[in-house]
C-alpha cells in the first residue's frame, strides 16, 4: 500500500540528521546552562510558561543575548550550584520538538559529594502537529505555554517523555496517602470506641427495662392464677432483674476501663511529648555550642564547607531546592534552537526559591 501522505510544516519528514543534532545541543545545554548561546539561534524566543515566578509578569525573551542572560542569573540564583539532574532527551523524528524532562537542584538540595550531571536517555516519536505543544506543557506546571511556528507533532514523544515526572508525581501520592490513612485510622478507633461505649450502655437500659417488664408481668399473673404460678413468675421477675443489674455493671466497668485507658494513652502521650521537647531542648543547647565553636574556627581561619550556602550537617546546603521539571524545544533546520517553553512541577516554590524567600 502506498503512502500518499504529503509532508508539511505540521508532519515533516523524518530526517535524522537533523534530529541527531537537536539531540547533541540539548545535552550539551543540560550539562551547562551556560552553554546556551552556543545551541541557540540569534533569534531564540524564551516563553515565561511559569507565568507567577515573576511580578510584573515577565514578557517573552527574544534575541540570544537576554536569553544568555536569563540562564547565567538562574546559574547564580542557585549560588553557583545547579544541577539539572536529566531524566530522558526526546526528539520528533522530523527534529523539529524536542522534550527533556528531569529534576532540578540547586542551592541546599544539591549533596556537595555528589557529582553533577546524569545519564540521559534518548527517544524519537511523531504525533499529530504544533497544537500538541500547549497541551503536552499543561500536563506539567501551569500549563500557559503555547504551540506556535512550524512543528511536527509530539504526542509520541510526550508519551515516552512522562514516564520519569509520572513516577515521581505518584510516589509524592502515595506517601501523601499513606499520611492521611494514619490519621484516618486513629480516627476510626475513636469513633470505634465511643460506639461501643454507647451500644453498651443502650444495651444496659434495654435489659432493665425489660426486668421491669417482666416483674409487672408477675404481678399482673399473680392476681389472676394460682399462688403457685404467681410465685413463680415473681421468681422469675427477680432473676431477670439481678440479671439485669449485673449486666448493667459489667458495662459500666468497661465503660470506666475504655475511659481509663484513654486517660492512660493521653498520659504516655504527655510524657512523650514532654520528652521530645526535653530532647529539642537539648539538641537547640547543643547546636548553640557547636554554633560557638564552628564560629571560634572561622574566626581563627579555616574554612567550613563548599560552595556559596550554608551546610545544614547532611551535606547539604540550606536554602535550596529540588524538584521536577520538563523543558520543550523547538529546533531550526539545522538543529539550532529558536523556542523555548520552560515549565516547572512546583513554580510556586521555584518563584520562592529565585526571589532568596
Amino acid at each position: 500500500m502506498t503512502n500518499n501522505t504529503t509532508p508539511t510544516p505540521n508532519n515533516p519528514p523524518p530526517n535524522p540528521t537533523r534530529q541527531k543534532n537537536a539531540t547533541t545541543n540539548l545535552h550539551r545545554l543540560y550539562s551547562d546552562l551556560t552553554l546556551l548561546h552556543t545551541i541557540a539561534a540569534p533569534t531564540i524566543v524564551l516563553h515565561p510558561a511559569d507565568r507567577n515566578l515573576t511580578n510584573p509578569l515577565r514578557a517573552p525573551l527574544v534575541g540570544i543575548t537576554a536569553a544568555q542572560r536569563h540562564e547565567e542569573e538562574l546559574v547564580a540564583a542557585a549560588g553557583g550550584r545547579l544541577v539539572m539532574q536529566v531524566e530522558s532527551v526526546v526528539v520528533d523524528a522530523g527534529g523539529v520538538f524536542g522534550c527533556v524532562m528531569g529534576f532540578l537542584k540547586g542551592g541546599g538540595e544539591v549533596s556537595l559529594s555528589s557529582p553533577s550531571g546524569s545519564g540521559l536517555g534518548e527517544g524519537s516519536g511523531s504525533g499529530a502537529g504544533a497544537g500538541e505543544v500547549g497541551a503536552g506543557m499543561s500536563r506539567y506546571g501551569d500549563g500557559s505555554g503555547s504551540g506556535s511556528g512550524p512543528g511536527g507533532g509530539v504526542a509520541a514523544s510526550f508519551a515516552i517523555a512522562a514516564a520519569a515526572a509520572t513516577a515521581t508525581m505518584a510516589s509524592m501520592a502515595a506517601a501523601a496517602a499513606a499520611e492521611a490513612a494514619e490519621v484516618a485510622s486513629g480516627a476510626a478507633k475513636a469513633a470505634a470506641d465511643s460506639a461501643a461505649a454507647t451500644a453498651a450502655t443502650a444495651f444496659a437500659t434495654t435489659a432493665a427495662g425489660s426486668a421491669a417488664a417482666a416483674a409487672t408481668t408477675g404481678t399482673a399473673v399473680s392476681t389472676s392464677v394460682s399462688a403457685d404460678t404467681a410465685a413463680s413468675a415473681a421468681a422469675l421477675a427477680a432473676t431477670s432483674a439481678k440479671a439485669a443489674a449485673a449486666t448493667a455493671a459489667a458495662v459500666e466497668a468497661v465503660v470506666a476501663g475504655t475511659a481509663s485507658k484513654e486517660g492512660e494513652r493521653e498520659k504516655e502521650g504527655g510524657r512523650e511529648k514532654e520528652g521530645n521537647e526535653g530532647k529539642k531542648e537539648g539538641d537547640k543547647e547543643e547546636g548553640e555550642k557547636k554554633e560557638g565553636t564552628d564560629k571560634e574556627e572561622e574566626e581563627k581561619g579555616g574554612e567550613k564547607g563548599k560552595g556559596s550556602g550554608e551546610e545544614d550537617g547532611n551535606g547539604k546546603q540550606k536554602g535550596g531546592i529540588e524538584m521536577p521539571f520538563c523543558g520543550l524545544w523547538r529546533f531550526d533546520e539545522t538543529g539550532k534552537a529558536v523556542e523555548h517553553w520552560e515549565n516547572a512541577a512546583d513554580p510556586a516554590a521555584l518563584g520562592r526559591w529565585l526571589r532568596g524567600e
